[in-house]
């Protein structure tokens, strides 16, 4: 488990799968056609990096936090991991009951605002930033 001082989350929320607990969310993007993982199926490399994450806070996080962890591992192909479906799915419902709108069209919208999320941090991993580089001042 990661349990440097240093180890940080991406998101925390309150009330996401129960009520009165706090969830910590990890987000990974991964290159599934890349080399490295050639010989495994979609599916198998969002279970392993899944389980990866886990491994490193899921621990931490119900003895310190003493909350739930859920890691969203995101392909560059628009795939998603088990759990980061299930989160979207959740996600969805919990938006469309409070704002009253209709549980497909939420869903929808979040997938459409994903997919253009990963490929906006697609573009940039190949293209690189548009703003200047400049050195670390002395």
């Amino acid at each position: 488990a990661n349990s440097s001082s240093g180890a940080r989350l991406d998101i925390k929320a309150r009330n996401f799968w129960r009520q009165g607990q706090d969830t910590y969310f990890d987000i990974r993007v991964t290159h599934v056609n890349a080399l490295s993982q050639q010989n495994l199926s979609t599916e198998q490399i969002f279970k392993r990096q899944e389980e990866e994450k886990k491994r490193q806070y899921n621990q931490r996080i119900m003895d310190v936090e003493h909350g739930s962890f859920t890691p969203l591992i995101i392909g560059t192909n628009g795939g998603m991991g088990s759990e980061c479906k299930t989160f979207v799915r959740n996600l969805a419902d919990l938006l469309s009951r409070k704002q009253n709108e209709d549980y497909g069209s939420t869903i929808t919208l979040i997938r459409t605002k994903l997919s253009f999320e990963i490929l906006r941090s697609t573009v940039l991993c190949v293209r690189g930033s548009r703003r200047p580089w400049r050195a670390a001042p002395n």
